[in-house]
């Protein structure tokens, strides 16, 4: 060899799903745990990964295909970008506690499955209309509160009910 420095280039290996993390808004998701605080339906939710090779390099290339399964719906594609890393948009409709599993080339990710908690988007009054209804005796179900999730019953001066309803369009 010559007097001088010699330069190795260190290259990661292929990718290891198991070492892999995806991320929602760069907070590491704990596996069979709660990702992060919960999220209004319909909201979009980010999510983030650099695929690692088994020592915990991180990948410079692309890796394969990352998705995220969602029971009773087709598996959302995080796009990869190039050089390793991974972004993706999910959103899901409905009020509910989600495992969700996270792969990579069909193996799970290091911290998958994780949950997601999905709360009912408040009620928006763009999206809703009032009906009022009238009545000269009490509306059956105004004895029972608990029957009037949205809406509410009143008597009026003149001795009529009123009940108001909030109806989502």
């Amino acid at each position: 060899l010559a007097a001088g420095p010699v330069r190795i280039d260190v290259v990661p290996g292929d990718a290891d799903a198991g070492k892999t993390q995806l991320k929602r808004d760069d907070e590491v998701c704990p596996s069979r745990k709660q990702c992060g605080s919960d999220v209004v339906a319909d909201e979009s939710i980010h999510f983030t990964a650099v695929a690692r090779d088994a020592f915990g390099n991180e990948r410079d290339a692309s890796s394969g295909v990352m998705e995220l399964r969602v029971p009773d719906q087709a598996p959302t594609v995080l796009t990869d970008m190039g050089d390793g890393s991974y972004r993706g948009t999910l959103a899901l409709r409905r009020a509910n506690v989600y495992t969700i599993d996270a792969v990579l080339n069909s193996e799970p990710l290091f911290n998958s499955p994780f949950d997601l908690a999905i709360i009912a988007a408040p009620l928006a009054a763009l999206n809703s209309s009032v009906r009022i209804l009238v009545e000269d005796g009490e509306f059956p179900d105004c004895a029972d509160a608990a029957a009037l999730t949205l809406g509410a019953c009143v008597t009026s001066a003149a001795g009529k009910w009123l009940r108001l309803e909030v109806v989502p369009r």
